[in-house]
């Protein structure tokens, strides 16, 4: 399956439709006459609206504490609680005290407990396939947990799974937690202005070379500063040696990339400078 959009300049904004396989999302000024048009020309669709549920997602706007729409996966973690019932015949343990997906400082590679079964190897599967999902729709509190255990989706241990369980519980204490679209303008008066604004001679000298300008669309609409955010924990996996490295970009105060490796500590490090530069 496969994600396409197309993009129409409209004049003072642009409009923009993203196709995947049979489901649609309209971004424009004008909803209504976008698929009064669509439907002249022959097509047939239904639940036109505005979007609530979108392949797992739900969308919400809410008016406190600030009015805006929200992008959560509330409905789909509802789902995968109930199928998690339906695997091991029980609910899943309130998880309350549980505030973290993983216990800080835990090191699953160092797990000595039994190796699981066959039954327990296929719901291990299971379950880290369910919680990369959620993490797709925007649950990005969990990526590091989930992408830690998926590397031992193929022999996991008893231990691995009882870590899996711990992330379920976690997701049904916040099962609510969703993404703000907050279109603000982020203000950085309070940092440093040297951190803010660089002198980048200081850091790659005084670079002469001759490029080609991107193709990029005709600026319309409101300003937008990109944000981004990098950490890496080198060591993270005691045994092989192996980083968890993250990227969290931002286009005003909207999460819009998210993604997380897990590499070799120094092939991981080239990345992060290559992406910075």
């Amino acid at each position: 399956m496969s994600q396409q959009h197309s993009s129409k300049d409209n004049g003072d904004h642009y409009e923009y439709v993203v196709v995947y396989v049979d489901d649609l999302l309209y971004a424009g000024k004008d909803a209504k006459q976008y698929w009064k048009d669509v439907l002249a020309m022959g097509y047939t669709f239904k639940g036109v609206g505005v979007p609530t549920y979108h392949l797992g997602a739900t969308f919400e706007r809410v008016d406190g504490p600030e009015k805006m729409m929200t992008w959560g996966a509330m409905r789909y973690i509802q789902k995968i609680l109930d199928q998690y019932q339906k695997i091991f015949g029980e609910k899943v343990k309130n998880g309350r005290r549980i505030h973290a997906p993983l216990e800080p400082g835990d090191h699953p590679e160092l797990d000595t407990t039994e190796l699981c079964d066959d039954e327990e190897k296929a719901k291990y599967m299971s379950m880290v396939g369910s919680l990369q999902w959620a993490l797709t729709l925007g649950r990005i509190e969990i990526a590091a947990a989930v992408i830690t255990m998926s590397r031992f989706r193929l022999n996991p241990r008893k231990g691995h799974l009882a870590r899996l369980k711990r992330i379920y519980s976690y997701l049904q204490h916040f099962k609510k937690s969703s993404i703000k679209f907050n279109v603000e303008i982020p203000d950085y008066h309070h940092y440093d202005k040297q951190w803010s604004q660089p002198a980048w001679t200081d850091f790659y000298g005084n670079d002469k070379g001759v490029y080609d300008e991107p193709k990029l669309p005709d600026v319309k609409g409101n300003p937008i500063i990109m944000t981004t955010y990098v950490d890496a924990n080198l060591l993270h996996d005691f045994i092989t040696g192996r980083s968890c490295t993250g990227i969290i970009h931002l286009f005003n105060k909207i999460l819009t990339f998210y993604p997380f490796f897990q590499l070799d500590k120094y092939i991981i490090t080239c990345i992060m400078c290559v992406f910075v530069c």
